[in-house]
């Protein structure tokens, strides 16, 4: 699930920085751009990934999930009611993203 991490930490990390600009005056403008600078060094490898990470995830086992579900609810503090959705909103994203480059 090495793939699916790397997409899930960019994707993530990306909603993250606009829920922190966002905070800030209720918009994401230019001067929010800091917040972006991790998540968009993040973005090459996220997009290397991607392909490979959406296999991994459609043959990963219950045990795998369960795995991952832990890891992001460790690695960006998510409430537990809402790792497995934020899980599938990232996979549908990246799908939609794949969609969009190919």
């Amino acid at each position: 699930m090495t793939n699916v991490k790397i997409l899930l930490a960019c994707v993530l990390a990306l909603g993250t920085s606009v829920t922190a600009a966002k905070a800030n005056d209720g918009k994401v403008d230019l001067k929010d751009f800091p917040l972006f600078l991790n998540p968009l060094t993040q973005l090459p490898a996220a997009i290397t990934a991607g392909p490979a990470a959406l296999e991994e995830y459609k043959n990963a086992t219950p045990e795998q999930r369960d795995e991952l579900t832990q890891w992001v609810r460790s690695e960006f503090n998510i409430e537990n009611d809402k790792v497995e959705q934020k899980i599938e909103a990232a996979i549908q994203i990246a799908i939609t993203a794949g969609q969009l480059v190919a």
